[in-house]
């Protein structure tokens, strides 16, 4: 069975890799995930609200790491940059596979300097997560996309490693805006960043924070919009999100994805169920007489199918008429 992708410009020995979160980000832990088999691992973010306006101690323009004063380090900042690069350099240091680093925000901002100095702490990528929620009435969609757009062409301009681009699924036009952040430089492309909505406590009517993880049930819109995307647009395609299987994995290859990241499983069972991923993606394959990614990659691409109306509205309707009333659940009717 041949295994092997390639990703950001990356051969990988398979799909299937450890997506941002801080079980990247230890160093124990990683090679635990290293060991179970992970081609490659994205840590987690460093957030534009912790950076935008925080100062460096280095003239504007020089392409030195920044370097924190130490007065504010102290002032109760949660998350240290130079802790971050630090981390990127061990890591890159006792593993032998790549490490993508992360960065999230929604403005083209001095805040993206710091990806020059993951660039130089050793990251083999970045991966850029754009979490943006437009709530001035003047903003318009052209507005956000521009902005997306921006930033990549920014640090298309200062890097000399890969971008890969954690998007939403909240994009009114999302082909085409690939199409543009492909031009603009982005390697890859990342279906979805999840949103964490607040909760509303009752009686006191006050929003709250909520944290979960991802469930099998949010794999579907994934899977959609990369076999939309499959070889029609240049960067290469991940899908994050919804995961649980080595079954989902055959599945976001099929429909065009170059890998496939993880999370949920892996803090629910251990880095060690890697393996098992991987195990259970060769059987998916073998189960579908297929002997290769390369093989399987695209077959559910929205060019490749014959029933294309399943990926656009004619499924809509088409659930909807034959769906008999005592089989439709609430959420099945929205």
């Amino acid at each position: 069975m041949e295994l092997h992708t390639r990703y950001l410009g990356l051969d990988l020995e398979h799909p299937i890799i450890p997506g941002a979160s801080p079980l990247c980000d230890d160093v124990d832990t990683a090679r635990q995930l290293e060991d179970a088999g992970a081609p490659l691992i994205v840590m987690s973010s460093l957030f534009e609200e912790e950076l935008a306006n925080m100062p460096l101690s280095r003239p504007a323009g020089s392409i030195a790491p920044p370097v924190i004063p130490a007065d504010y380090r102290k002032a109760g900042v949660r998350v240290d940059p130079e802790d971050y690069f630090d981390r990127v350099y061990r890591l890159k240091h006792v593993l032998g596979i790549p490490v993508v680093a992360s960065l999230n925000g929604t403005t083209p901002g001095g805040w993206l300097r710091y990806a020059l100095a993951m660039e130089q702490a050793g990251a083999d990528a970045i991966e850029l997560n754009v979490y943006k929620v437009a709530t001035e009435l003047g903003e318009t969609s052209d507005d956000v996309e521009r902005d997306m757009v921006g930033m990549v062409d920014t640090l298309r301009n200062k890097l000399a490693i890969p971008i890969a681009v954690k998007l939403s699924p909240f994009i009114t036009a999302l082909p085409n805006l690939a199409t543009h952040l492909g031009e603009a430089g982005a390697e890859a492309l990342v279906m979805f960043n999840r949103f964490y909505q607040p909760h509303i406590d009752w009686p006191g009517m006050t929003p709250s924070r909520t944290l979960r993880l991802s469930e099998g049930n949010e794999l579907n819109l994934r899977l959609r919009w990369a076999a939309i995307l499959a070889e029609r647009v240049r960067p290469n395609l991940a899908v994050s999100g919804g995961v649980t299987s080595g079954q989902d994995v055959a599945r976001a290859v099929a429909c065009g994805a170059h890998a496939v990241q993880v999370v949920t499983p892996l803090y629910l069972h251990g880095p060690d169920y890697l393996t098992t991923l991987v195990e259970q993606f060769v059987r998916a394959l073998e189960a579908a007489d297929v002997h290769s990614v390369q093989g399987l990659r695209g077959r559910l691409a929205l060019g490749q199918v014959p029933q294309r109306e399943a990926y656009v509205r004619a499924n809509y309707y088409r659930v909807l008429r034959s769906g008999k009333a005592g089989n439709l659940s609430a959420s099945g009717t929205d």
